[in-house]
């Protein structure tokens, strides 16, 4: 009886929750149950990204007890996306990478370095 009333007195903290993005950047501040500013960002490897004010995003609990922005909720993707197809978009310029083996891109492209085009260097 006393163990059962211990436990049920006890607090589960949750490891995983929402929230919205109240401060941009690098280190983000995110609205969930109370503000939590100065997050860490993690993000695939190889991938960079910054969280917008606005924002919903996974709020993860490390193990250290820190608190890390994870990713955001998921936007709509193009008409006709498919299973397994990547889609990255950023306001104005876009990248789809389809099953099928084609690229759209769409926005202004620079490109630093050398241009192959079937494996021919474009000049």
């Amino acid at each position: 009886m006393w163990l059962s009333r211990k436990a049920a007195g006890r607090h589960e903290e949750e490891t995983a929750t929402a929230g919205s993005v109240t401060i941009g950047g690098d280190a983000p501040g995110v609205m969930t149950a109370g503000e939590i500013r100065g997050m860490g960002v993690w993000s695939p490897g190889g991938y960079v990204w910054r969280p917008a004010a606005g924002e919903n995003v996974l709020v993860i609990k490390c193990g250290d007890g820190q608190r890390a922005v994870a990713g955001r909720e998921t936007a709509a993707g193009p008409e006709g996306m498919k299973p397994g197809e990547v889609y990255i978009m950023a306001k104005g310029a876009s990248l789809w990478l389809k099953n099928d083996g084609g690229i759209e891109i769409s926005g202004n492209v620079n490109i630093t370095g050398s241009l192959m085009l079937n494996g021919d260097e474009i000049t």
